[in-house]
Order: structure tokens, then C-alpha cells, then sequence
């Protein structure tokens, strides 16, 4: 096993030494895509247990989760092409859920 990822890292040094700027933006790019589908589906794990204890309002929840999802799936699809218009990606994405959180802070409820 130690072999396996002595060769891979050494692979990837050359990679990045030879290639900087794509190694990079496409390594930023995979694990922002893992990053979202990992909070996507926790997210919608969330909004399921919040669901099971009758808390209301959990569409707005799991409307996010959804939205993380697609958008991890887009990045695993097209990496490329998702490094070429990330800024653009993580704004529309910030702004979504921005707004979804503000959705969601302002339909709760105090718990009594």
C-alpha cells in the first residue's frame, strides 16, 4: 500500500510541477465537489430527523441539500469546464443559499 501512494504522490508532484495551474484548479475543483455532496447530504439527513420529530418547515432544508448535491454532481461531471466558470458556480451557489438560510431563519419557530 505504501508503494501504491509513494508512486501516486510522486506522480502528482510532477504533475503539479509540470502543470500548476490545471493540477490546481482541477484538484480545487474535485474537492469542492466532494465538500458539497458531503454538506448536501448531511443537510438532507438533517431535515429527515427533523422531519421524524414533526418540526415544520424542513422543505426549505431540504430544497439546500438537493441544490448542494446537483451542483457536486455538476463539478464531478465537468471538472473542467467547472474550473473555467468557478467563481461564477461558488457566487450563484452563496447566493442560493444565502437566501435559503434566511428562508429557513425566518419560518422558525421558538421551542417551548
Amino acid at each position: 500500500m505504501q508503494i501504491i501512494v509513494g508512486v501516486l504522490n510522486i506522480l502528482m508532484g510532477v504533475l503539479i510541477l509540470f502543470m500548476p495551474v490545471i493540477m490546481t484548479s482541477t484538484a480545487l475543483t474535485f474537492l469542492l465537489a466532494f465538500l458539497l455532496l458531503i454538506t448536501g447530504a448531511e443537510t438532507l439527513s438533517f431535515a429527515g430527523r427533523m422531519r421524524y420529530y414533526r418540526i415544520m418547515n424542513t422543505g426549505v432544508m431540504t430544497f439546500g441539500g438537493i441544490v448542494s448535491i446537483i451542483i457536486s454532481v455538476l463539478f464531478l461531471l465537468m471538472p473542467f469546464f467547472a474550473s473555467l466558470v468557478l467563481n461564477y458556480i461558488i457566487a450563484a451557489y452563496l447566493a442560493v443559499s444565502g437566501i435559503l438560510l434566511l428562508t429557513e431563519a425566518l419560518s422558525m419557530k421558538k421551542v417551548e
